[in-house]
């Protein structure tokens, strides 16, 4: 653990300031972190070291918030266990920390046990999946795949749940009722801009989702086809389609096989 981690992860973590006061080599061997610096550390004023950890806890769940705004919003009064479960998660940066993140979230969203906890997961999943794609489309672009094997487009990540997610999102956002009815899954291509703007979903056949999801630019068609359970033909067709709509790319027809 380096300096600026040991400093952050004590502002974080409630009660991690008073351990590390109490006996800063203890701390130092607990966590890994350099005796030196939490001897220095363990000098610093109690005042302002509360003062500082309050405010950047503060600011770290008004941006944990903002990263999984439906999540919070649907957990309502359990929103609390939520934050808890991600307090010393470590940065919030990075495709990595966003599937820790995502992963202790949707582990105590589970552990709620409350009649909407499946639909709490999957927004989730679904707020995560759209983090990952601003990630794909803030990271520089990759090179184009071989002619015939398609790939997914810069920004653009598949999704699939066993429910109409983003319209679930769209209404917890704006505080309206959900509607009653049985799930239906649904596919889905997630499209982040490459600058400023809203991560869009478009939603597709189950047979445009299977081909999106099979695209990884090493797959020829035919198999995309064998991994997407669709005839070639069919397969052919639907990279074709995707092309169309911008959400990959090297969909030429031949294979080079």
């Amino acid at each position: 653990m380096n300096p600026q981690e040991q400093l952050a992860r004590i502002l974080i973590t409630p009660g991690l300031a008073e351990q590390l006061r109490a006996d800063p080599a203890g701390f130092a061997r607990a966590h890994g972190a350099d005796p030196a610096m939490s001897r220095r550390l363990s000098a610093l004023p109690p005042a302002g070291i509360a003062l500082t950890s309050a405010i950047t806890r503060h600011a770290r769940t008004g941006r944990l918030v903002g990263m999984f705004p439906a999540a919070f919003a649907l957990a309502g009064a359990s929103a609390g266990r939520l934050l808890s479960a991600a307090e010393d998660c470590g940065a919030l940066t990075g495709p990595g920390a966003i599937e820790e993140l995502t992963r202790r979230l949707t582990t105590e969203a589970v552990r709620l046990g409350t009649p909407r906890t499946g639909l709490l997961t999957d927004v989730i999943g679904y707020e995560s999946l759209c983090l990952q794609a601003r990630f794909r489309a803030a990271a520089p672009e990759r090179p184009a795949p071989p002619p015939g094997r398609p790939a997914l487009a810069h920004g653009v990540l598949p999704a699939f749940f066993g429910r109409h997610v983003a319209q679930a999102h769209r209404l917890i956002l704006a505080g309206a009722p959900l509607p009653d009815g049985p799930a239906v899954p649904t596919h889905y291509a997630l499209r982040a801009p490459a600058g400023a703007g809203a991560v869009r979903s478009h939603r597709l056949t189950p047979t445009l989702g299977r081909a999106l999801a099979a695209c990884d630019g090493a797959r020829t068609a035919t198999a995309v086809a064998h991994e997407a359970e669709l005839t070639v033909p069919a397969a052919r067709r639907a990279i074709a389609v995707l092309a169309e709509a911008g959400f990959v790319t090297g969909s030429e027809h031949q294979e080079g096989e």
